[in-house]
């Protein structure tokens, strides 16, 4: 095998896993939501939000103007 598919092979395995991971972390957070009816939706989805390195809208956002 070539070093260079080797190497591909290598992060493809390494993406691969990180998907899976986050995949993980939305199962958990998706059935905490379903499942606790104490939790606020609309929070928990920020912090998931935020977790996950992606950051969630604002209230007050000037989208749509």
């Amino acid at each position: 095998m070539l070093a260079r598919n080797a190497e591909a092979l290598y992060w493809i395995g390494r993406y691969v896993e990180r998907a899976d991971d986050t995949a993980r972390i939305l199962d958990v957070a998706v059935h905490q939501l379903l499942e606790d009816s104490s939790v606020d939706p609309d929070h928990a989805s920020r912090l998931l939000l935020r977790v996950l390195g992606i950051e969630p809208p604002t209230t007050n956002s000037t989208c749509g103007r």
